[in-house]
């Protein structure tokens, strides 16, 4: 399969995207509109486009400062199109990126099944510590829902 990159979102590639994460368990309620603006609102969405079908098969989106942090969300790849390394290829597009590429900390969230996929893209669990004042003190993502 011949897959293009692409970075530039249209209507009609947002309401692709907007069709893959709602066929994903969890994300089924997004509505095209919070999607539209998600895109438009990321630092970077890099999509794997089928060019043969002109099909998006696959997308990321990133926030990041470009210096220390980036935070990868919203990974997805079609149903059909899982296993064959696809997966892979977008995150790979998704870090050598040059917003990406130098940035201190990558991270991404995802489902435990997934983190033996994520370890090979040299993506670690990690609890994060840090020196403050002399000690080693632990730190943990916490997360609000309003």
């Amino acid at each position: 399969m011949n897959l293009e990159p692409i970075e530039d979102f249209s209507r009609s590639r947002v309401e692709e995207l907007h069709g893959l994460l709602t066929g994903f368990s969890g994300w089924e309620h997004r509505e095209l509109a919070d999607v539209e603006r998600a895109v438009e609102h990321s630092d970077l969405v890099v999509g794997l486009v089928d060019v043969e079908t002109d099909t998006l098969v696959a997308a990321a989106r990133v926030l990041t400062d470009r210096t220390y942090y980036a935070k990868i969300y919203d990974v997805i790849v079609s149903d059909d199109h899982r296993r064959q390394g696809i997966g892979k290829r977008l995150i790979s597009e998704v870090v050598e990126h040059p917003a990406v590429a130098n940035v201190s900390v990558q991270q991404l969230a995802c489902r435990d099944g997934l983190v033996p996929f994520y370890r090979q893209l040299e993506f670690e669990p990690v609890d994060t510590v840090a020196t403050v004042n002399g000690d080693a003190e632990r730190f943990r993502v916490l997360q609000r829902s309003p």
